[in-house]
C-alpha cells in the first residue's frame, strides 16, 4: 500500500496517477441540437446551489471550513453534533441495519457512529468528524476524528470484545481498497453472502492523540497530513460553530474514478434500458425493429446526460452543504473555466415575482427558472469542448426505421424553439384542476388495452393513477408565430424523428399546447386540453398562495422550485442562485 511517508513529495498529485480521457466529440449543429442545448440548463436548476448568508460565522466560498485543503488525499469532511436532534432521529436508525452491511467497508463507521450515539465518544458540546480519504493512499474510505480523549473508543472497543493493541484497533468491517469497482464488488460480495459460520472480517485502524484531538484512521502514517487538514480548515475548533456541515472535494474524486463509474453505469443503464415494459409500452408487443431503434435512441440520450453530469461534477472545486436549523444551504465552487463555470452562464437572474408569476404555487412540485437563450446556444459547443465523449452510445448504424429522416435534415415552417425562446419557464405537476378532472378522453381506452389478459385490475390502478397526475410546462416566447412548447422541444432535441413518432401517437390523447400570455402553455394528462384551458385562466388570476414563501427568500433568483411529494407530505421551497464563486441552494420548509 502507498504510504503518506512515500508521497511526500506529491503532495498536490493527481489522486491515483493519470488517466485516461475520452477524446471529446458532439453532435452536429442545427435546430434540434440547439434545443437540446437546454437539457445541461435544465440540470443545473435541480439541486446544486443558493442564498448567500451575509453574517455566517463560515464563508461557503471562502473561510476556514472552505479553504483549500493542503494535502489531495483527503477529500473532505462530514461534521456534526452526535446529540442534536437530527443526528439523535439518524444515528436510531442504526439498530435496524443489515448484519452483513456490518462486513463490509460500511462496518467501521457503523461501529464509530453507534459508539457516538450512545454517548461514549464525543464530549457534550463537542462534534464528530468523518473525514473522507484517499483509498489508494490510506487504504480505508473514513478516518474520524473528535476533541477529547481516545479512551472512550477503547472502551467501546473492548466492550465489542475486539482486538486491541497498543494505538491498533481491529475494527469490524473491511479495508484495504484501492478504487471505486473493488468498494462495489466488496459490498455486493459481502451483502450477498448468508454463511453465518464464517469469521466477522475485521480492519486495523489506529488510535492517536495529538495536540487535544484523537485522530481514529486506517493508515498511521496518514497522521500528518489529517492533522494539517484539521488545523487549516478549524473543523472542531469552536469558532466555526457546531452547525452539521459536509465538504466534499466532488471534483477530484470525480475525476479519479470516471471509469469505474462509466464502467458501473453502462451495467446499470443496460439493465434499466433492456427491460421491455419501457418500448414495448410504446409501440406494443412484437415490433422487434421499433423497440431496438427506441432502445438506441434511449441510450444514446442516456449517455449523453451522464456524460454532462460527470463533466459538470468534475469542474466543481468542492461540494459545501450547511445545516442551520430547518434551513439547508447547498453551495457547488466552481473551478474558473472549466465546464461548470462555462455552463452556469446559461442561467440568468430574476425577480422571484417575476420567476413565479402564473405557476401554480399551490402545486405538489413547482419549478421555474429564467436561462439566457444566447448562452444556450452555445451550449453545444462546450459539450465539444469538454472531456466527454458525447459520441458514447450513439446508434449503431443500421438500427434505424426504414425511410425515417436524419434529424439532421428536419426542418420546421415555425421558427426554431431557442429563436423565440424568452428564457422563462415553469412545470407544475400535480392533481389536475377541478374544472378539468371530469372531462372524457381516449386515455381509459388506451389503458384498457394494454391491460394484461385476466388481470383486469391493472390497467384500471394505472388509469387511476395517471387520472390523479398532470403536468403543466410554460416557456416564454417572443415571437408570435412561434408555436411548440418546451417539452416538444427538448423531446426533439434528443430524439429522432422516428421515435417521435411513437411519442405523438403515445400522447394523442394525452398532450396539448396552446398560445397564451406571451409563451406556450403544454398539458400532458387524461384531459390535456382541458387541463390547458383552466391553465390559461390562472395566468391572468392575481398570485395566490404568497404567503407560502419563506421570509429571507433572495430577492432575485435563477431557479425557484416547491415539492411537496408525496402529495400529502411536507413542502419544501428550494432557491437557486448564480455567484462569482460557485452555485448556491438553500432549501426551506415551506410553513414558517
Amino acid at each position: 500500500m502507498p504510504t503518506a511517508t512515500a508521497t511526500k513529495a506529491a503532495d498536490h498529485r493527481p489522486l491515483g496517477g493519470e488517466r485516461r480521457r475520452a477524446r471529446s466529440s458532439g453532435r452536429g449543429a442545427g435546430g434540434a441540437t440547439r434545443v437540446a442545448a437546454l437539457l445541461v440548463a435544465l440540470l443545473a436548476l435541480l439541486p446544486l446551489g443558493c442564498a448567500r448568508e451575509r453574517s455566517a460565522p463560515v464563508a461557503p466560498f471562502g473561510g476556514a471550513l472552505a479553504t483549500a485543503l493542503p494535502y489531495r488525499d483527503v477529500l473532505g469532511f462530514l461534521r456534526f453534533d452526535p446529540r442534536s436532534e437530527t443526528a439523535g432521529a439518524l444515528l436510531g436508525e442504526l439498530d435496524g441495519a443489515p448484519a452483513a452491511l456490518r462486513a463490509t467497508l460500511a462496518g467501521p463507521t457503523l461501529f464509530v457512529l453507534e459508539a457516538a450515539r450512545d454517548g461514549q465518544l464525543v464530549a457534550e458540546g463537542e462534534s464528530l468528524a468523518l473525514l473522507f480519504l484517499d483509498p489508494s493512499v490510506h487504504g480505508a474510505f473514513v478516518g474520524f476524528a473528535w476533541r477529547g480523549s481516545g479512551e472512550p473508543l477503547r472502551a467501546a472497543a473492548q466492550a465489542a470484545r475486539l482486538a486491541l493493541d497498543g494505538e491498533a484497533v481491529a475494527l469490524p468491517g473491511r479495508g484495504r481498497i484501492e478504487d471505486f469497482s473493488s468498494v462495489m464488488m466488496s459490498t455486493m460480495s459481502a451483502m450477498r453472502s448468508d454463511d453465518a459460520s464464517r469469521e466477522a472480517p475485521t480492519v486495523r485502524y489506529h488510535l492517536v492523540e495529538r495536540d487535544g484531538l484523537s485522530l481514529l484512521l486506517p493508515a498511521r502514517d496518514g497522521v500528518a497530513h489529517v492533522l494539517a487538514t484539521l488545523q487549516a480548515t478549524q473543523l472542531l475548533d469552536p469558532a466555526t460553530g457546531r452547525d452539521a456541515c459536509l465538504r466534499f472535494e466532488l471534483g477530484a474524486a470525480v475525476g479519479e474514478a470516471k471509469q469505474d463509474l462509466h464502467s458501473w453505469l453502462g451495467g446499470a443503464l443496460q439493465g434499466v434500458l433492456l427491460d421491455d415494459s419501457l418500448t414495448s409500452s410504446l409501440v406494443g408487443e412484437g415490433a422487434e425493429q421499433q423497440r431496438w431503434d427506441i432502445y438506441w435512441d434511449l441510450q444514446r440520450v442516456a449517455w449523453n446526460a451522464a456524460n454532462v453530469a460527470l463533466d459538470l461534477a468534475m469542474t466543481v472545486e468542492h461540494l459545501f452543504v450547511l445545516q442551520r436549523g430547518p434551513r439547508i444551504d447547498c453551495y457547488l465552487r466552481k473551478e474558473a473555466g472549466r465546464f461548470l463555470a462555462r455552463a452556469s452562464a446559461a442561467l440568468r437572474m430574476r425577480p422571484v415575482a417575476e420567476l413565479l408569476a402564473g405557476t401554480p404555487i399551490d402545486a405538489p412540485v413547482v419549478l421555474a427558472g429564467s436561462l439566457d437563450p444566447a448562452a444556450v446556444e452555445q451550449l453545444p459547443e462546450t459539450w465539444r469542448a469538454s472531456r466527454s465523449s458525447m459520441r458514447r452510445g450513439r446508434r449503431p448504424r443500421g438500427m434505424r426505421f426504414d425511410g425515417a429522416p436524419d434529424l439532421a435534415t428536419i426542418e420546421s415552417d415555425a421558427p426554431p424553439f431557442l429563436d423565440s425562446f424568452g428564457g422563462r419557464f415553469w412545470i407544475a405537476v400535480g392533481p389536475p384542476p377541478a374544472d378539468a378532472a371530469a372531462a372524457p378522453s381516449l386515455l381509459d381506452r388506451l389503458m384498457g388495452a394494454r391491460a394484461p389478459q385476466g388481470d383486469p385490475a391493472v390497467g384500471g390502478a394505472d388509469e387511476a393513477a395517471l387520472d390523479s397526475l398532470c403536468a403543466i410546462a410554460f416557456g416564454e416566447l417572443r415571437d408570435e408565430r412561434a408555436q411548440q412548447g418546451l417539452l416538444a422541444a427538448l423531446l426533439e432535441g434528443v430524439f429522432d424523428e422516428g421515435t417521435m413518432q411513437y411519442l405523438r401517437k403515445a400522447a394523442l390523447a394525452v398532450y396539448s399546447v396552446q398560445r397564451a400570455s406571451g409563451g406556450s402553455l403544454e398539458a400532458l394528462g387524461t384531459n390535456a386540453s382541458g387541463i390547458v384551458r383552466s391553465a390559461v385562466a390562472r395566468l391572468t388570476q392575481p398570485q395566490e398562495n404568497w404567503h407560502a414563501l419563506p421570509s429571507d427568500v433572495a430577492e432575485h433568483a435563477c431557479g425557484l422550485a416547491r415539492v411537496a411529494w408525496p402529495v400529502d407530505g411536507p413542502a419544501r421551497w428550494l432557491a437557486l442562485q448564480d455567484h462569482a464563486d460557485g452555485l448556491q441552494l438553500t432549501v426551506w420548509p415551506a410553513e414558517r
